[in-house]
């Protein structure tokens, strides 16, 4: 059972980190990303500019770690990857984690950085991994609830959007997929995370959200022996019924966000694949 003790997220932040490090740090000499810090909507944000920049359009990208670890660093591997093949700027805020910050904490990050954007008249790509892909979710949600410019895009990696564990995956693919386990992390850190609201509530699990009418068109990835792949293919159905533009990708074999691992070639090839999802849906207009 994970430790979600002051010490024990510290501890489980710096391991996440050190993990992530010398992946991210290879990926971004390879493209000869810049990576800055700066502040947007009053939330500390990391921006990950690409060598060449191809046009004014901004990628919001949401990072995972199931809300109680990650950060835009941890990232830098798909949002440097994403950064280049689009050739537009980065914006990775970092949102407030649980314990410390439960729920709505992550959410009002989210939402104060997308407005500040927009107040700035950039359109936006929206993009979350995991519990990041929550978040990307509900803000879609939110940004229509408050009647503001939708994204142009939005590519969800392995969202994290049935945080009750209803989903066959979820038990079926227990111990096949090498980096979640519901009872060890994902129930412990959900539980930090929503405190007294219902894990099958909306606002904790918007796969059970009331989709809006405009959704922008949708690209998700997962794998066969991603934990939550069940969240993906449960999301695209709806999207489907809706009449959305979505396009579902499951790789074979790979496990819950195998983008984050920069040393398989197959992470590379999806982030790519899903770059070109997103740029075949730049010259929308709100």
């Amino acid at each position: 059972m994970v430790d979600l003790s002051q010490a024990g997220v510290n501890a489980l932040r710096l391991k996440n980190s050190q993990a992530a490090a010398s992946g991210c740090q290879a990926v971004q000499a390879e493209l000869g990303s810049r990576v800055e810090d700066g502040e947007m909507g009053g939330v500390s944000v990391e921006w990950i500019t690409p060598h060449q920049v191809d046009g004014p359009e901004v990628v919001l990208y949401l990072f995972g770690g199931a809300f109680v670890c990650g950060s835009p660093e941890d990232d830098v591997s798909i949002s440097a990857r994403l950064a280049h093949h689009l050739g537009r700027r980065v914006c990775a805020p970092r949102y407030r984690l649980a314990p410390e910050h439960p729920f709505p904490a992550a959410r009002d990050d989210a939402m104060a950085v997308y407005r500040a954007l927009t107040a700035a008249d950039s359109r936006v790509i929206l993009c979350g991994e995991s519990a990041g892909g929550n978040l990307a979710l509900g803000l879609v949600i939110g940004i229509a609830e408050a009647d503001l410019a939708p994204p142009l895009s939005v590519a969800l990696l392995s969202p994290w959007i049935d945080l009750s564990h209803s989903g066959d995956s979820h038990t079926a693919l227990d111990g096949l997929d090498p980096t979640l386990s519901v009872e060890l992390f994902l129930s412990p850190a959900s539980q930090a995370y929503a405190r007294e609201h219902a894990p099958a509530s909306p606002a904790i699990s918007p796969l059970f959200a009331a989709l809006p009418a405009n959704m922008p068109p949708t690209v998700i990835s997962s794998a066969t022996r991603d934990l939550l792949l069940s969240d993906s293919v449960r999301l695209a159905a709806r999207l489907r019924a809706a009449g959305a533009a979505v396009d579902l990708r499951v790789a074979d074999g790979l496990w819950h966000v195998f983008e984050w691992y920069p040393e398989l070639p197959e992470a590379a090839e999806s982030v790519r694949g899903i770059a070109s999802f997103l740029s075949s849906h730049l010259a929308c207009r709100w």
